[in-house]
């Protein structure tokens, strides 16, 4: 177990699709891999903070809007 974040999937989902973005466009803004936005919208798994800050601001969101802090989260 590590430090970290767990996403929240439905506020993930719902912020890129108010910003009108596919999971394609959201992974060439924010760097990270249409796998990995997957993954975190289709479930609460654990997500490390350099993750989510980078999808929130790709998403012009703050990172509590799109995950919760977690004192540990599977590693």
């Amino acid at each position: 177990m590590v430090p970290g974040m767990r996403s929240k999937p439905a506020a993930l989902r719902a912020a890129r699709q108010r910003q009108g973005h596919t999971v394609t466009a959201l992974a060439e803004l924010s760097g990270v891999s249409k796998q990995r936005i997957s993954d975190l919208e289709s479930s609460a798994v654990g997500s490390m903070p350099p993750t989510a800050k980078r999808l929130a601001d790709a998403l012009g969101v703050d990172i509590e809007d799109i995950a919760d802090i977690a004192d540990e989260v599977p590693s």
